[in-house]
């Protein structure tokens, strides 16, 4: 099956042309990429709004929306995770990160809108290879930051514990970095596979109901027949809206703990 008829055309990305080839790996827009750029698009002109009503003295629910959400990534992720001194100064990086990833995670439960061969929508966390993009810079701008902080030297002595006999160091070095590492990469994978197993189930339940439709002609047994799939893909939609919230936070939370333990190592 192919085009609208495919119930894993919502999952599945799409490339729309490339634009680079390097040693037989095609980099070019996708539809998940499009659909990232659009939610920072989204993000920016929302955050612009909410701003001018403040500033005019007449706030918004929108304000007050991103005013909480401000609050919250600050006060419940942030400062808790790395302390108020470099909380501070590295609060607008995880605002940033948290709020793409959250908006991402809420559009995409919308379904993707086809025209002809072109698709827009879809989930664009469900892509592994996006958040790996996503935890890698966090990663990347965490170790750039801690040595802004401390010095290249003073943040490589942080992977090895006191007392390490000196012919061990290295190897030490090499497993607390490698460590590091592959928690930035299971972030990835975790926000991969609970935004794609959500939407895989809602999927088939949908395809219940085509099943359904296909199978029997008669429109009161459809109906009937329907309603049970129906009253679940409800449940199921439900359920993958608050999935959206927790998997934004824990991403958020494990970034802000690997990125204190990087600039701040004595917290």
């Amino acid at each position: 099956m192919s085009g609208s008829g495919n119930l894993l055309e919502h999952v599945l990305d799409h490339k729309y042309f490339g634009i680079l080839e390097l040693e037989g790996l095609k980099f070019g827009l996708t539809q998940h990429l499009l659909m990232l750029i659009a939610t920072g698009v989204c993000l920016l002109a929302m955050v612009s709004v909410a701003a001018r009503r403040r500033v005019s003295g007449n706030p918004s629910r929108l304000a007050a929306l991103v005013e909480g959400i401000i609050l919250v990534v600050r006060n419940e992720i942030v400062y808790p995770a790395m302390g108020e001194k470099y909380g501070r100064k590295y609060l607008n990086f995880f605002l940033t990160i948290t709020s793409l990833i959250l908006a991402s995670n809420i559009l995409g439960l919308i379904p993707a809108l086809h025209i002809g061969h072109f698709a827009f929508g879809g989930t664009a966390t469900g892509n592994f290879w996006i958040n790996l993009g996503l935890a890698s810079i966090v990663y990347i701008v965490g170790i750039a930051c801690a040595v802004w902080e401390h010095g290249l030297g003073t943040y490589l002595g942080s992977f090895l514990p006191p007392g390490v006999p000196w012919i061990l160091a290295p190897l030490i070095w090499f497993i607390e970095w490698a460590g590091m590492l592959m928690k930035h990469i299971v972030l990835a994978i975790r926000l991969t596979a609970n935004m794609m197993a959500g939407h895989l189930v809602l999927f088939a339940t949908l395809g219940i109901i085509a099943i359904i439709i296909e199978k029997i002609s008669s429109v009161p047994a459809q109906l009937l027949l329907s309603i049970g799939p129906i009253l679940l893909a409800l449940a199921i939609f439900l359920l993958e809206l608050l999935v959206a919230f927790i998997q934004t936070a824990i991403f958020a939370i494990l970034s802000a703990i690997f990125f204190g333990m990087a600039v701040n190592p004595h917290h």
